[in-house]
């Protein structure tokens, strides 16, 4: 179900526009100010807000956190979640981590998962696992992005990668929110879009080419993050 606009006016109608963040030259609202409003949130509200927020970011997700367990989490928050838009964002958000994770454990020149092995969560893990072999994964039609992001991957292009992967994140929430300006998905992408804006103007590419290569070397050892 999706919430009734008229409870979230007040907190969508504080919130100053947010430039798309690869044109961005600084953030139009501090994270304490946007902390102010989301406080106009209901405490439930609020909690929703906590926990999508957690989980749906990649740095809340160390390397050598365990599989099994962020599958869970995934889990019980999709079944917890009755916002149709909500859950939109958690599924896509795990698909694009899910393939990528596939792609760098490619690039690492590891095999595919092994029998009962948890390296990923959603609808592509058995067709990725079906079509290992191909350089796409099976997915160049269905997901066009992902040839692009593998050309990238094999040429350790961190930052175009980063400008991809946060560009698909950007237009999928501004394409489920686009006609519900006041609404508890409208204010959340808005969260979400704050924290890709927010990442990319503190971007350091050296930093970044560190992690690529750190998490290709533990798709090699077979580590295979989940959400790397």
């Amino acid at each position: 179900m999706f919430t009734d606009t008229g409870d979230y006016y007040a907190v969508a109608a504080s919130l100053p526009s947010l430039p798309r963040f690869d044109r961005a030259k600084r953030l139009p609202i501090t994270r304490r100010q946007l902390d102010a409003r989301l406080a106009m949130l209901s405490d439930e509200d609020r909690g929703t807000a906590d926990d999508l927020e957690h989980f749906l970011e990649w740095q809340h997700h160390p390397v050598e956190e365990d599989n099994l367990a962020i599958l869970q989490a995934y889990e019980v928050l999709l079944e917890q979640t009755d916002n149709v838009a909500l859950r939109e964002m958690m599924i896509h958000r795990t698909n694009l981590r899910t393939i990528m994770a596939a792609l760098r454990r490619r690039q690492g020149g590891h095999g595919p998962p092994g029998p009962g092995e948890i390296w990923g969560a959603g609808r592509w893990v058995r067709h990725v696992e079906t079509n290992w072999s191909d350089p796409h994964l099976g997915l160049s039609a269905a997901q066009p992005w992902v040839t692009q992001a593998a050309e990238l991957l094999a040429a350790g292009e961190s930052l175009e990668l980063e400008r991809l992967l946060m560009g698909l994140v950007w237009d999928h929430l501004s394409r489920l929110t686009e006609t519900r300006p006041f609404s508890l998905e409208h204010v959340l992408a808005y969260v979400f879009k704050w924290d890709i804006l927010s990442r990319w103007l503190a971007y350091d590419v050296t930093a970044a080419r560190d992690r690529l290569e750190e998490l290709t070397s533990d798709a090699i050892d077979g580590h295979s993050p989940l959400f790397g």
